[in-house]
Parts: structure tokens; C-alpha cells; sequence
């Protein structure tokens, strides 16, 4: 059962957003000529769809995420004619976004059975440094799998976050296919 209510969480909205004239629109069309317009749409989590903020809101990240904050972008705004905001998503403890998805699926695969004793990434940046942080937060081990060419600050920072680093292939694509091994190997999830 999914959650109907937000009021359980601090500083989010309590109900959802009315949608912008655009956003209206592009229901109008997609609902088409006498078919019900709360249809969902084709593409998996958009603004389009009726669920996308009730997902926003009870995914798994807030008991690590920190809440950033929105800045006006006045030169972006004026070019484009409307006000901007830019969420600061690198003042998260990994510097990126990232972490909200590699602790939102981590923390489901727990729930769920899957996650066992640790997981296998691969991955040069932002995205190593999430799974690492989240695997430690959730008491897992976590192996990440980085193309040799990665910057010594990028390998050093997983490290720092208490991951074992694999140093593998010329390219993303050759550590993805190492990473896939791994985890067969462990009986990891990917």
C-alpha cells in the first residue's frame, strides 16, 4: 500500500500542485477525444503523470538526503522570460543528486529481501561516491567498479566513503561488464 498522505513529512507540500497552462495542455492532448484525461502517461515518472510527487515525496532518500535549497537564476530567468530556480543538489553530502537514487533503490531492495550483504556499481563520478556513502549508511559492503582512467580525487573519495575500489578497463562500458561479474561472483546486487 502506498501512502496517501505527506503530512507525516516536515517542509513538504500537503497537497499537489496545480499544473502549469503547458503541463495542462499536454494532458488535454494525451487524454485525447472521450478518454478518461487522469490516463497516465506512456513515459515512466513524468510531471505528466499523476503519481510523480506522491513518488517524490515517499521515496527512500530523506533519512539521508539533506533538503537543498532552490536559488533564484535572475540572468537564466530573463532569457528565458520566466522564473528560474536552480536546486542546489551539490550541497548534498556527495556533492550530487546521485545519492537519491543509490539510497532510494538500496533502501528498497532491503525492504524487499534483495539487498544481502552488499552491492556492485559501476561507475567513474558521482554516482560511485552515492552508492558508496548509501551502502555504508545501510551497513552493507559495496564494491564499485571504476575505468582505470579515473581521476585519483574521483577513486580516492569512494575509498573515503569506506568502498572497495576495482580499477578495471580502458572505458565505462569494460567496467559495467567487470561490475556484472562481480556481482554474480559475490551473489551482490547490481
Amino acid at each position: 500500500a502506498r501512502p496517501t498522505s505527506t503530512a507525516t513529512r516536515p517542509n513538504m507540500p500537503s497537497t499537489t500542485p496545480t499544473p502549469t497552462p503547458a503541463a495542462a495542455a499536454a494532458r488535454e492532448d494525451a487524454a485525447g477525444e472521450g478518454e478518461s484525461d487522469d490516463a497516465y502517461c506512456y513515459v515512466p515518472c513524468t510531471p505528466l503523470r499523476n503519481d510523480y510527487l506522491e513518488r517524490v515525496l515517499t521515496a527512500e532518500v530523506y533519512p539521508i538526503a539533506v533538503h537543498t535549497a532552490c536559488g533564484a537564476a535572475p540572468l537564466l530567468s530573463a532569457r528565458l522570460g520566466n522564473d528560474v530556480y536552480l536546486k542546489r543538489e551539490d550541497t548534498q553530502r556527495v556533492f550530487s543528486f546521485k545519492i537519491r537514487g543509490a539510497y532510494n533503490m538500496m533502501a528498497r531492495a532491503r525492504r524487499d529481501g534483495r539487498l544481502g550483504e552488499g552491492v556492485v556499481a559501476a561507475s567513474a563520478g558521482n554516482h560511485a561516491q552515492g552508492v558508496a556513502y548509501s551502502a555504508r549508511e545501510l551497513g552493507v559492503k559495496a564494491v564499485i567498479v571504476m575505468p582505470e582512467s579515473t581521476p585519483v580525487i574521483k577513486v580516492n573519495a569512494v575509498r573515503r566513503l569506506g568502498a572497495e575500489v576495482e580499477l578495471f578497463g580502458e572505458n565505462f562500458d569494460a567496467a559495467k561488464g567487470r561490475a556484472d561479474e562481480v556481482a554474480r561472483d559475490r551473489g551482490w546486487l547490481f
